[in-house]
């Protein structure tokens, strides 16, 4: 590979994982205020149980554990993320950049951020994990190799194009 070209395949990659970063990095701070209200709520006079049947404020203590958790995926996701090495790959591995025949944008494998569609330098990207149906699929193959995905009944098969 020339010096062009992986140049070209980092600044790509970084440009992808820079972006993932952006969008987990604003879902973690809306996932915070989310907790931070659903706290408030939770121990606000008004919640204060007026007979045995009333449980909002139960509810609330359950709805703000659930976005502290949230908050807790994020930050790890965001960890996650952020440790991940950009470099060519020959076969898909972690932090690839993949492209099929049948489709127009690229999959970047992540470990986490799935289902996220990163829009940078004119292309649209996919962020898949390792463990979605179409990730595990993918994993190890190289350029050439036909990948079946099967997602219940239904089977994609494609051809991998490209992969960086």
């Amino acid at each position: 590979m020339s010096d062009t070209a992986f140049l070209w395949i980092s600044h790509r990659k970084k440009t992808v994982k820079q972006a993932l970063l952006v969008q987990l990095a604003n879902a973690l701070e809306a996932a915070k205020q989310a907790a931070k209200n659903a706290h408030l709520a939770a121990i606000d006079d008004q919640s204060v149980a007026e007979t045995q049947y009333d449980t909002l404020a139960i509810e609330a203590s359950y709805l703000a554990e659930g976005h502290s958790r949230r908050v807790n995926e994020l930050s790890l996701a965001m960890s996650q993320v952020s440790n991940l090495i950009i470099e060519p790959h020959h076969t898909i591995a972690m932090a690839s950049l993949i492209q099929l025949a049948s489709q127009e944008h690229h999959y970047f494998i992540s470990p986490a951020g799935g289902g996220l569609t990163i829009k940078a330098d004119n292309q649209t990207t996919i962020i898949i994990t390792p463990s979605s149906p179409i990730g595990a699929a993918l994993m190890g193959k190289e350029e050439g190799d036909e990948v079946i995905v099967s997602i219940g009944e239904n089977n994609m098969h494609d051809e991998i194009i490209s992969i960086v």
